[in-house]
């Protein structure tokens, strides 16, 4: 790659001291490290010096006046292509990064206005009198404005105030990197305190930070009582109560919506001796051991010079690297980190010290980043890096100055702060990220950098609060970690991530940042209590575990720690393999609550007396068998029935006895594919999948009859045949043949086999062939037919393989896809959509997880479907599987193949071509298995409806999401206030009892009788006759026959009811209007309804 060298790189160096010089439109102070180590930096020679490039030419067509004569690219223009997709990786993404720079750029009529009070507040604090010395004690007193010390104030040495040596601007506005935000951006000023106010001890025992306290008061003082337009308050910096910073706030409206002033402190860098600071040293002598985030708080007011220093050298040295802070900045805003420790503590300084770090030089002097990187290559590299290696690096040295992991300016750890939990997520959202930026397929612009990512429901896989004690804590422990905040965080953490282990792969604990106080009121006392947030990505593989593994027996003092951390559920326990070992085992009551939960639930109460303040999971809302729930796990239900039909169909394929060999057998119900709404249990015919559907294929033949009618007399012999040989053969299953009309073309009939199998299941046959869809097309068969058809066949067979393909790759798939069921069915949307789509939609989260990892929880998943829905722009953009898995990723569907994508993608533009109104079928679903994308959206014959379907899909979804986690199970309550009409019906198949042991029918007719849902068959015969004049919706799904009472509402046709022209055969009643037109006549209308219906209205 060809790299140029960026014109500031000649600029001279020069330091930056003071707020004139970095108010300049150029703050180029270059570190003579940086100017050194830039001789081995990739450059390009001179252009002038290489061969001019040929020019591209188009070929040139006959001049007829229609055809431009010539297109011609320069050199120039065909390299700049080159270069930016070099660079930019393409150059939509390019135009999509500069575009999202714009947007986010500060209106630079802001930044004028703010830096004439900046100006203004520097001769204000710097014009300030002195102060003092005086006793702690009289500066309480005496003093107008709150002192805000940390701990005791009973001190025996002297305070005083002087104006500051310096007054700086600092961090991103300094750098140019400050951006547009919901909340205001922080101007950062830095003022350096005289060194002849402190003594060379005051870094012991706080003394510091009480002398910083009451500088900061007397910088508050003078700022208040000038004629400024500013409100000052307090705040503590990042939530660490040893640094109280003053807050600036603008009176100005606009101005205050998008900056304010952060005042901070620091000290000349000879004040202190940084080797007594280090992090292994003790600088609060009432206390034992290492004081490592005390020595780091006032390191950090000793190196904020050296910091500022490194940044502007590294801007100076890369052209880039601003633009590539800003892209940090908003990638980590939009995972939710912040430089606060109450969300990881990694914010945007400590990214761009990372960056610039690589840039001068990574671990062991090796350079990660080069001075010609564009913005994105900067990103991307540094993202890397995070993702690859463990975060620890020294910025100044290139190497740890300690074996813990962090980010080191010297002996200063910029992380100190930062919770424990932050380098596992951060590293994980790295990794996600790294494979976004690898797709070469599909635009991941959005997933990147324009979503938020950070919402608990959507990102984590459980959640839970704790109500943590902070009386706890006695001063000892607070010398060591500040704020009690972060260390009851830690206590949290530590425990849990023991007592986890293995069953998750990440987790973080959360808390409420502190927010600011005024002047004139104490600091706030720190609570009795606070509640944390644990939320956490499970490891599907291990979170189930109902055993927690210790050591072996032999292990003495392993072992006697591992009982003291549970304490009396340890028992010493032989296993199968002879082991014995101590362990915990779980006991699981309910299956709806994780083994996670139950172990958290235990072990803070055993250690710290608190409780969970958890979620119900909505799982609990899927219908389920009340007298197996506590003795088998559904996914066990549905093995025994799929054994079940395995057997049978290994039965079927042994019969030799036949015209024709039955070559194999296919599953085409959810029941046999793990998403069923009702789990399966046997002699039970009340499920809504009860006699699973499953197809026959023969040995090839040529003398299958070529007209559709004595194909299916055909078939049925052959069924006949196939039910006589079984009663022969295998007397324990039990057969009977039976004949239904062909959907869509009830003029013919088709026949079936059921068979009640030995566990008690019945499975229902049908015969199909390689001819089947050609001879129907030949006998002028109604397109719905031929698609009802279609999917009986082959390609219901197809389908079927690749569900039961991915709820094994996925096992919390299955699950997801019954929610999403069972939220269409509670919606009265599982009428119109197939059960085939919602379990393609159930898929999203698991097949294309961008911008996160595939969930570990099927409440996860639901969410992330509903997410999915309420922003897709199905009109624009088709669903398009990659069901293939070639390797173990972070995030699914980033590995597609280019030229199946764009294949799939013709055939959505060939779709929207031949459809643009939407009445064949507004959802694209592609897969490998069906690349035309609408065969199990589609609606035959065509209507209007589907739009309106369509829409109400994702209005639900929408309304849906804005529910939270408390109230989630609200989700699957539907409101009938909405619908034109509302027919509440009582089902008299749900009254009947379906269910018998040893249950055997003889007859299929009987059979049939014992799965009719009565309120189903009424509701499609409306629908088929009024479907053109009112928008029906049914309470139940398809084969639902457990609800007694159900509820068909409908949407009257805007059509219909708009006055129009009569004409003969008008498929509803109307009457006529003043205008010599006709319109639907309602009332009419809903009396035929009724007197259809009969009994069956309440």
């Amino acid at each position: 790659m060809v790299k140029r060298k960026s014109g500031a790189e000649e600029r001279p160096a020069k330091k930056v001291h003071s707020l004139q010089e970095l108010s300049e439109e150029d703050f180029s102070s270059v570190d003579s490290d940086f100017q050194n180590s830039g001789s081995d930096v990739e450059s390009s020679p001179d252009p002038e010096s290489q061969p001019e490039e040929l020019e591209e030419e188009v070929p040139e067509r006959p001049s007829n006046g229609t055809h431009p004569a010539k297109h011609t690219l320069s050199g120039a223009e065909v390299r700049i292509a080159r270069e930016t997709s070099e660079l930019f990786k393409t150059n939509v993404f390019k135009l999509q990064i500069d575009e999202t720079l714009a947007e986010i750029k500060l209106d630079d009529r802001m930044c004028s206005l703010a830096n004439k009070q900046l100006f203004a507040l520097k001769e204000v604090i710097s014009q300030a009198k002195s102060i003092g010395p005086l006793s702690a004690e009289a500066a309480s007193k005496k003093f107008p404005t709150r002192i805000p010390f940390h701990g005791s104030k009973h001190v025996k040495y002297q305070l005083a105030f002087a104006p500051p040596v310096e007054v700086n601007v600092i961090g991103s506005y300094s750098l140019k990197t400050v951006v547009k935000q919901p909340e205001s951006s922080g101007i950062d000023l830095l003022l350096t305190m005289p060194s002849d106010l402190f003594e060379q001890k005051d870094y012991l025992n706080y003394r510091y930070f009480h002398k910083r306290a009451f500088y900061l008061a007397a910088v508050a003082k003078a700022i208040a009582s000038s004629k400024l337009d500013l409100r000052v308050s307090y705040r503590y910096l990042n939530g660490n109560v040893l640094k109280p910073v003053v807050r600036a706030d603008f009176t100005d409206r606009k101005l205050s919506k998008h900056l304010h002033i952060m005042i901070h402190l620091g000290v000349e860098e000879e004040l202190f001796p940084t080797r007594k600071l280090a992090a292994d040293r003790n600088c609060v002598r009432d206390t034992e051991g290492p004081t490592p985030i005390y020595n780091s708080a006032i390191l950090a007011d000793v190196y904020h010079s050296q910091i500022l220093r490194l940044l502007h050298t590294a801007s100076t040295y890369s052209a880039a690297f601003t633009d590539a802070c800003k892209l940090g900045r908003l990638w980590l805003r939009q995972r939710g980190y912040s430089a606060d420790p109450a969300f990881g503590g990694f914010g945007h300084l400590q990214f761009a010290l990372l960056m610039a770090g690589l840039l001068s030089g990574g671990p062991a002097g090796k350079r990660v980043l080069l001075q010609g990187y564009s913005s994105y290559q900067l990103f991307k590299g540094t993202v890397l890096f995070l993702a690859d290696k463990e975060l620890a690096l020294n910025v100044s040295s290139h190497t740890t100055s300690s074996s813990l992991p962090g980010l080191w300016v010297n002996d200063l750890n910029v992380l100190a702060d930062a919770p424990e939990w932050l380098y596992g997520l951060l590293q994980h959202d790295a990794k996600v990220t790294a494979e976004l930026l690898s797709d070469v397929t599909c635009d991941r612009f959005t997933d990147l950098f324009l979503r938020r990512s950070d919402e608990s429901q959507l990102r984590f896989d459980i959640s839970f609060d704790v109500t943590f004690p902070l009386t706890e804590f006695d001063t000892a422990e607070r010398a060591v970690s500040p704020s009690v905040i972060g260390f009851a965080t830690q206590q949290i953490y530590s425990t849990l991530n023991q007592a986890w282990g293995d069953r998750i792969k990440h987790f973080a604990v959360f808390s409420s940042p502190q927010s600011e106080w005024s002047l004139s009121t104490p600091a706030p006392d720190v609570p009795d209590t606070v509640i944390l947030s644990v939320r956490a990505l499970l490891d599907v593989e291990h979170s189930d575990k109902r055993v927690t593994m210790g050591p072996d027996a032999s292990e003495k003092s392993e072992c006697k720690a591992f009982r003291e951390f549970w304490g009396p559920i340890s028992n010493l326990r032989r296993f199968q393999d002879g082991t014995i070992k101590e362990a915990v085992a779980w006991k699981v009551e309910e299956v709806n609550i994780p083994v996670v939960l139950i172990v958290a639930r235990y072990i803070l109460d055993y250690k710290f007396g608190v409780s969970l303040i958890s979620v119900p999971s909505i799982t609990r809302l899927l219908p389920t068998i009340n007298e197996a729930r506590n003795a088998l796990p559904s996914l066990a239900l549905y093995q025994a029935k799929i054994q079940a039909f395995n057997e049978c169909s290994l039965m079927l394929q042994d019969l030799s006895d036949l015209p024709l060999r039955i070559s194999s057998v296919f599953g085409t119900s959810a029941s046999l594919r793990y998403t069923s709404l009702q789990e399966p249990v046997p002699y039970d015919l009340r499920g809504d999948d009860s006699i699973a559907t499953a197809v026959m294929v023969c040995e090839t033949s040529r003398k299958w009859p070529s007209k559709l009618g004595a194909l299916e007399k055909t078939k049925t012999a052959f069924l006949i045949n196939v039910a006589e040989t079984i009663r022969e053969l295998k007397p324990k299953y039990h057969p009977v043949v039976g004949v239904e009309p062909i959907p869509g073309y009830e003029s013919e009939e088709r026949g079936f086999l059921i068979v009640q199998t030995p566990q008690g299941y019945f499975f229902k046959f049908g015969i199909i062939t390689a001819r089947d869809l050609d001879i129907a097309a030949a006998s002028n068969l109604p397109e719905n037919a031929l698609l009802a058809m279609k999917r009986h066949g082959q390609a219901g067979a197809d389908h079927h393989r690749l569900i039961v393909t991915m709820a094994l790759r996925y096992p919390l798939y299955s699950t997801a896809a019954r929610l999403m069921k069972l939220w269409c069915k509670k919606h009265m949307l599982a009428s119109h959509f197939t059960e085939q789509m919602i379990e393609l939609l159930a898929l999203k989260p698991f097949l294309d997880s961008a911008p996160y990892s595939p969930p570990s929880s099927a409440q996860t998943a639901f969410v992330r479907t509903l997410d999915f829905l309420q922003h897709w722009n199905w009109k624009e953009d088709p669903l398009i599987y990659d069901v293939e898995r070639s390797e173990s990723l972070q995030v699914e569907g980033v590995r597609m193949d280019p030229a199946f994508h764009h294949k799939l993608t013709a055939n959505f533009t060939k779709q929207r071509q031949q459809d643009p109104a939407f009445t064949l079928s507004p959802l694209f679903i592609a897969t490998k298995v069906d690349q035309t994308g609408i065969l199990w959206t589609q609606s035959l014959p065509r209507n209007t409806t589907g739009i309106l379907l369509a829409a109400r899909l994702t209005g639900l979804a929408r309304a849906a999401r804005k529910l939270t986690s408390a109230s989630l199970g609200s989700a699957f309550k539907t409101s009938t206030s909405e619908y034109d009409v509302v027919l509440n019906l009582r089902n008299p198949s749900a009254s009947s009892s379906a269910g018998y042991k040893n249950l055997q029918v003889s007859d299929a007719s009987k059979l049939a009788k014992s799965g009719n849902n009565v309120g189903l068959e009424f509701f499609n015969d409306i629908k088929e006759t009024y479907g053109s004049s009112i928008v029906l919706f049914y309470s139940g799904s398809l084969d639902d026959k457990l609800n007694k009472n159900q509820v068909i509402a409908g949407i009257w046709n805007r059509t219909a009811t708009e006055p129009h022209k009569f004409r003969v055969g008008l498929p509803y009643p109307v009457t006529p209007t003043s205008d010599g037109k006709v319109i639907l006549d309602k009332s009419a209308l809903l009396s035929e309804i009724k007197r259809m219906g009969g009994d069956l209205f309440h």
